[in-house]
């Protein structure tokens, strides 16, 4: 028997009518969503960062912009491209995670011949980019000319010396500190005080004084400068001790061994105070409520003084701001006055806190036998040289002055 041939059930009937089947449930499915599976959400469009800026720092370049108000917005990318196209953003993402902040500091600059394209794109909380800002240009080859903030509250005080003090709230990435320029007289061309950017917010200046001006100018590290804003010098408060009673800021005296207050009609206050032992000292504690104060020791030198170590520390720090050997001994062996109002030492340029000076005598005499003169003007005189003395290594303190 012969076998009828193989006959494919699916006919190109058959095959057009399972197209046209299948192709009408698939429009179905698109036009009623909720039949099957449901579709997903469409989000709504989000706004892209505007008011991007790129300023130019040194090396560095800040990107800054303006906020999304927009709650899918979780944070944002920063993109540097080569070409104006947002195509090239894929390969140019600046920030490993998304950004919460609205700057970014690029220092990853490398290629400074060609113009280069900053974009930043709002990004959901998974890091999806939800949109795009256009791009920004930026051009290496052309230098930073941007100035740092100036600073404000200069004061300038003349301490027979001058004070400078500054308030400053520079956030520059590339600030470098201040330059110091003094208009003496106040007049022009400037000067120069410092060689290198000072940190800090004080400069204490050995010279100038009243009339005077001072122009305290904020510089970054590619040599801007703020505008130059002259100030002039004022007279700073002067307090001064005698060492009786303490007095603001003069908040303690305190003396150790045998002092006495003698009558001195040239000292000041009328009184010298004198010790005549070795360790004898005074210790006064000084409140300085301005930087670049300065404080002063006043003393009288005689002949029958010795020498007196000088010691001031900052009791804040334990600092030594000043330690020195003076010797209060003045030939004046025919006369019994003293040489008042002498010197003894100055700490200068002192900052704000609390400091100790001590004044101790280190009972060393000046001279153990008479000079010659002295011989020879007892001769003259017509008297006998007086018995040589074993305790001439006296030391005194007259005044002590701050100026702040």
């Amino acid at each position: 028997m012969r076998k009828k041939p193989w006959k494919d059930p699916i006919t190109k009937t058959s095959l057009n009518v399972f197209l046209v089947v299948s192709l009408s449930l698939l429009l179905v499915l698109f036009a009623y969503p909720g039949i099957g599976v449901a579709a997903p959400r469409r989000r709504a469009a989000v706004s892209a960062p505007s008011d991007v800026t790129v300023t130019r720092y040194g090396d560095s370049f800040l990107v800054a912009w303006s906020p999304v108000d927009d709650p899918q917005v979780a944070g944002y990318n920063v993109y540097r491209t080569f070409f104006p196209y947002s195509f090239f953003t894929r390969w140019g993402r600046l920030n490993q995670a998304p950004l919460n902040d609205t700057s970014y500091l690029d220092d990853g600059v490398y290629i400074w011949w060609l113009t280069q394209y900053y974009w930043v794109a709002a990004v959901d909380g998974s890091g999806n980019v939800l949109s795009m800002s256009t791009p920004v240009a930026m051009d290496p080859r052309i230098p930073d000319t941007s100035p740092p903030a100036a600073p404000f509250n200069v004061v300038v005080k003349d301490v027979d010396s001058l004070s400078i003090n500054w308030d400053y709230a520079n956030t520059e990435p590339d600030f470098s500190g201040f330059n110091i320029y003094l208009y003496p007289g106040g007049a022009e061309p400037p000067v120069k005080l410092n060689s290198t950017p000072l940190v800090g917010d004080f400069f204490y200046y050995e010279g100038g004084g009243l009339g005077d001006a001072v122009s305290v100018n904020s510089v970054d590290t590619s040599g801007n400068e703020s505008a130059p804003i002259p100030v002039a010098a004022a007279s700073a408060a002067e307090y001064i001790t005698d060492f009786n009673e303490p007095e603001y800021p003069f908040n303690s005296i305190s003396f150790s061994g045998l002092w006495e207050a003698e009558p001195y009609p040239g000292a000041y206050g009328g009184q010298l105070w004198v010790c005549n032992a070795k360790n004898d000292a005074v210790e006064v504690t000084v409140e300085v409520a301005s930087n670049g104060s300065k404080l002063t020791l006043y003393s009288a030198r005689y002949w029958q003084c010795g020498s007196c170590q000088v010691t001031v520390v900052n009791e804040d720090t334990q600092k030594v701001e000043l330690s020195e050997t003076v010797d209060l001994f003045y030939d004046n062996l025919d006369s019994f006055e003293p040489e008042y109002g002498f010197e003894v030492c100055k700490a200068s340029g002192l900052s704000y806190g609390t400091y100790t000076i001590r004044v101790e005598n280190l009972g060393i005499m000046s001279i153990t036998y008479w000079p010659d003169d002295f011989l020879a003007w007892c001769e003259e005189m017509g008297i006998e040289p007086p018995p040589f003395p074993d305790d001439m290594h006296n030391i005194n303190v007259d005044y002590l002055m701050l100026k702040g």
